[in-house]
């Protein structure tokens, strides 16, 4: 009776993991089969690799993660945003009660316009181009003191970094209705419609008071797994620190995206880019 017990226990969980493994498949084939909804090229900008890649060759697999950057608080993902999510945000915030109730909401999916290499991140650099001419002005004012003189070296780097080697795809805005965004983003090589979780926040708004906020918790497709035929790419690629790009160093692959029915991601092609030079 025992054995007979143990038989079909295990037979049962490899029934419940060969019926999991014949969904997963099934919602994969179902996702890319008809239309593609979107199609973009990102590159190592974009697609973080994992941390110490390279250092463990037994690992045949790879998985990168996409790279999106936003506001902290973009105030364009205010109340009426919220509110369209389904948001419980149309009353005041002004108590700490009421704010607490609107932050204890879960994050609630979203379609998320994504903007790649466009007018959010010129704005982002132009604004840590005036950050920085004003840290430079403020230390060369000050020559005495190291604290601005580092402050100022330290919003260079970032300057640099913003524009050879962090992310250039930006959060732009969000709705419940895919098909209404992508009339209003109609450019499917520069903007990228994707599923993700917007949560309920609150802030302090420039008079004192208090607004509600929506901000980013992370797309519902956060890593790629990149196919077996193209490991060979990524074999020659040293290992990047804590998964960030190399600071100051151009990217050194690309890897086009084609988005589905489920509006999931899978990989279309991967390419190498050619280095400069020295």
């Amino acid at each position: 009776m025992i054995a007979w017990s143990r038989s079909h226990t295990w037979m049962a969980g490899l029934a419940i993991i060969l019926l999991t493994n014949a969904v997963a498949l099934g919602g994969v084939a179902w996702n890319r089969s008809g239309e593609v909804k979107d199609i973009i090229i990102l590159t190592e900008r974009e697609l973080s690799m994992p941390y110490r890649w390279g250092l463990n060759r037994e690992n045949s697999g790879i998985s990168l993660r996409i790279r999106v950057r936003s506001d902290h608080s973009p105030g364009w993902l205010g109340k009426e945003k919220l509110v369209e999510l389904g948001f419980p945000a149309t009353d005041t915030v002004a108590t700490s009660e009421s704010r607490r109730r609107l932050r204890r909401n879960l994050p609630r999916e979203a379609f998320v316009v994504l903007e790649q290499d466009g007018p959010a991140w010129r704005r982002k650099l132009a604004k840590q181009k005036t950050l920085y001419e004003k840290k430079q002005a403020l230390a060369k004012r000050n020559p005495d003191s190291q604290k601005l003189l580092r402050e100022a070296e330290r919003v260079k780097k970032n300057l640099m970094t913003g524009r050879t080697a962090k992310s250039r795809l930006f959060m732009v805005d969000v709705g419940s209705d895919y098909s209404s965004l992508r009339r209003r983003y109609p450019d499917k090589t520069q903007y990228l419609i994707a599923r993700g979780l917007v949560k309920a926040v609150t802030r302090r708004s420039k008079d004192g008071g208090w607004t509600a906020q929506g901000r980013l918790s992370g797309l519902s497709v956060r890593h790629i797994n990149i196919p077996f035929a193209y490991r060979g790419i990524f074999e020659e690629l040293k290992p990047t620190k804590r998964g960030r790009n190399r600071y100051n160093q151009p990217p050194r692959f690309s890897v086009t995206l084609a988005y589905g029915k489920r509006y999931e991601p899978w990989v279309v092609a991967v390419e190498k880019i050619a280095q400069p030079d020295g």
